[in-house]
């Protein structure tokens, strides 16, 4: 099912797409830059074992924002998974491997940051401290691996080509002569299968430290082990990084919802295409955003930097007494 019609229109064009993301990317930068500061410069001192931690999400966040709306910029052709990129690199494959594979890091950097959490408050006589030395590595081999069965089957291109323009006559409307036709797969239960693989991978651990290290937190603080400061700042951490994660969560849930409708009723709309593109864009300084707002010490830096206004010490001052 293909809606031509709309196709047609400016907002379905790589035109529309390129100035969108164009323009996204300027917004973006700042944001980026300014997130990165906050995290090396304005994290309080309990925070600090996290620090380097919380520094690799930004940057594995910030660098798939990067793929997407910059480098790459996928130019999709749903149902069918095919496409162009408009990006500064105009290599479709390496680039979507790149794309996936930071995304993978990405995942694999939130959980570093929950399993660090478990790692504070459990004994350390565990047998979690020797397991970790064997699970760390291979979560670092997740990223560039996951989509291995993706890309070693790809289809012959000029196949599959004929194959695309014969599903959807739509996209005669726009040439992009300037390069070829990407075509990822013709079966797209295999990336199926490996995206539901990767979402287990990222999200059952996360679940499970998360509950681990509060159960933990509540466990110490009614045996009297740990302050009730000290446990607040351990709650305090943990919800705020969940709501983050929450949040990124929901914001790729929309677009997916979107793809998964697209390709299991074969809808083509290029102008919808073109919307999903420019979520996944966004995600990364959403995340950003997110962390300024939900940690304290940097969404007050924020307010202070957004009002111009400066922090004032009060210092005090000894008058001498005048003896007459």
């Amino acid at each position: 099912m293909s809606n031509c019609s709309s196709d047609a229109t400016y907002f379905a064009s790589p035109s529309f797409l390129l100035l969108t993301t164009r323009i996204i990317t300027c917004f973006e930068i700042p944001i980026w830059i300014f997130g990165a500061y906050c995290i090396q410069f304005k994290t309080p001192e309990k925070m600090k074992s996290v620090k380097g931690l919380m520094l690799n999400v930004h940057f594995w966040s910030t660098i798939s924002d990067l793929t997407i709306c910059c480098i790459g910029v996928p130019y999709l052709h749903l149902p069918c998974l095919a496409g162009y990129g408009l990006g500064l690199v105009q290599a479709p494959g390496p680039l979507l491997y790149l794309g996936f594979t930071f995304l993978g890091a990405f995942a694999v950097s939130i959980i570093a940051v929950y399993e660090n959490r478990l790692l504070t408050v459990i004994n350390p006589t565990s047998r979690w401290h020797k397991f970790r030395k064997a699970y760390l590595p291979l979560m670092c081999l997740f990223p560039p691996t996951y989509t291995i069965p993706i890309f070693a089957s790809l289809p012959e291109q000029e196949h599959a080509r004929e194959h695309v323009l014969k599903s959807i006559p739509c996209l005669k409307v726009f040439s992009l002569n300037f390069q070829e036709l990407f075509v990822l797969t013709l079966k797209p239960i295999v990336p199926a299968i490996c995206g539901v693989f990767a979402a287990s991978i990222a999200i059952f651990p996360i679940v499970i430290f998360f509950t681990l290290t509060f159960r933990q937190l509540l466990k110490r603080q009614k045996n009297y082990k740990y302050s009730y400061r000290t446990v607040r700042v351990q709650k305090n951490f943990l919800v705020s990084m969940s709501l983050q994660f929450v949040f990124i969560m929901t914001f790729m849930f929309i677009p997916c919802v979107l793809l998964l409708y697209i390709v299991i009723f074969k809808y083509h709309n290029q102008i919808l295409n073109n919307f999903i593109i420019i979520l996944f864009s966004c995600f990364g300084t959403g995340s950003t955003v997110v962390i300024i707002l939900v940690y304290k010490p940097y969404r007050e830096f924020a307010f202070l930097v957004l009002t111009c206004s400066r922090s004032r010490k009060v210092e005090n001052v000894v008058v001498p007494a005048i003896l007459t």
